[in-house]
């Protein structure tokens, strides 16, 4: 278990051994037909489908719907200016890591951007 101030890692040797499962390009389309945009900054465009927890940490949790959240790779947001919310949301800024929290990120985050674009978008006009 991560120190209380670390993330927890995935960066562990299964990572790249652990195959996905046959069912995975299914579950990955209907996830995204039923979550069609990202879960931070609401775009449509470049999604991922990240696993909360890694399927290569918990392979039974691959397919897991509970277990998957849409993020995009490129926000275009003008809060956001092509923040990579899979990156920033799903791995706290390290592709090694993972962020079990990440609904919750999501869903504050989400909200102040919201509340910033009309300003932001505002100021840009002026």
């Amino acid at each position: 278990m991560p120190a209380q101030n670390q993330s927890p890692r995935c960066d562990d040797e299964l990572a790249h051994h652990h195959p996905r499962s046959p069912h995975w390009p299914a579950v990955r389309k209907q996830h995204l037909a039923s979550h069609p945009q990202c879960e931070l900054c609401g775009t449509t465009e470049h999604l991922n489908v990240h696993h909360i927890n890694p399927y290569h940490l918990n392979p039974d949790k691959e397919l897991d719907p509970e277990n998957l959240i849409t993020l995009c790779e490129a926000s275009p947001s003008p809060a956001l200016r092509g923040l990579n919310c899979h990156l920033w949301a799903g791995h706290l800024g390290n592709w090694d890591a993972f962020n079990p929290r990440v609904r919750q990120v999501t869903a504050k985050l989400g909200t102040i951007v919201q509340e910033s674009e009309p300003a932001l978008t505002q100021h840009g006009r002026e």
